[in-house]
């Protein structure tokens, strides 16, 4: 969808989100993420990045290994170079690992929050 100031929102087509984002969660859930998605600029893709956060505040990661939209090896490499304290792993998730495995998720979490 093109936008006022140029550039264009992208989302993901309802019918195509549960076999693009979310092929481990119920049919019905992933309906209910589809119409709730954001949509993202265009510019996301090609905006050149600043100071990383990473480089500064301590950082987590968390992925699922049957990722349909990023690859999980593209999520090793961001991972490795970020040096997270922590990796975690899902097996068997795909990009909505928060939702599919939501414990796994509030686990990395909870172990951030209590970091020292």
């Amino acid at each position: 969808m093109p936008l006022p100031g140029g550039g264009h929102d992208l989302c993901v087509q309802q019918e195509r989100f549960h076999d693009a984002f979310a092929p481990d969660v119920p049919a019905d859930a992933a309906r209910l993420a589809a119409a709730a998605q954001r949509p993202v600029t265009d510019v996301a893709f090609s905006e050149a990045a600043t100071e990383p956060a990473w480089n500064t505040i301590p950082s987590w990661f968390v992925y699922g290994d049957h990722d349909t939209a990023i690859p999980p090896k593209l999520h090793a490499f961001m991972a490795e170079r970020a040096h997270p304290r922590a990796t975690s792993v899902v097996p068997g998730a795909s990009h909505v690992v928060m939702i599919s495995h939501a414990d796994a998720v509030a686990k990395v979490i909870e172990d951030a929050a209590t970091a020292r």
